[in-house]
């Protein structure tokens, strides 16, 4: 996997879902929805994320290939 993209792939696996819980945490608490309502909605969405990444797998899997090499002792 080139760097580029194990950074873009970092950034969907972990940096985004975290921005938009986060986001949708504050919105829903700005909006006048009670802590522990806003919290299990924020991860609810988190489970949406999740599968839009899914459904769109086909199309990420051509973006992103992973190469293994063996390391070799000198």
């Amino acid at each position: 996997m080139e760097t580029g993209m194990g950074i873009k792939a970092a950034l969907l696996a972990y940096f985004m879902p975290v921005i938009f819980v986060t986001a949708i945490l504050f919105l829903l608490i700005e909006a006048g929805t009670g802590e522990l309502y806003a919290g299990i909605i924020s991860l609810v969405s988190l489970a949406g994320y999740y599968s839009v990444i899914y459904l769109f797998r086909a199309k990420l899997k051509k973006h992103f290939t992973l190469y293994i090499e063996k390391q070799t002792e000198n």
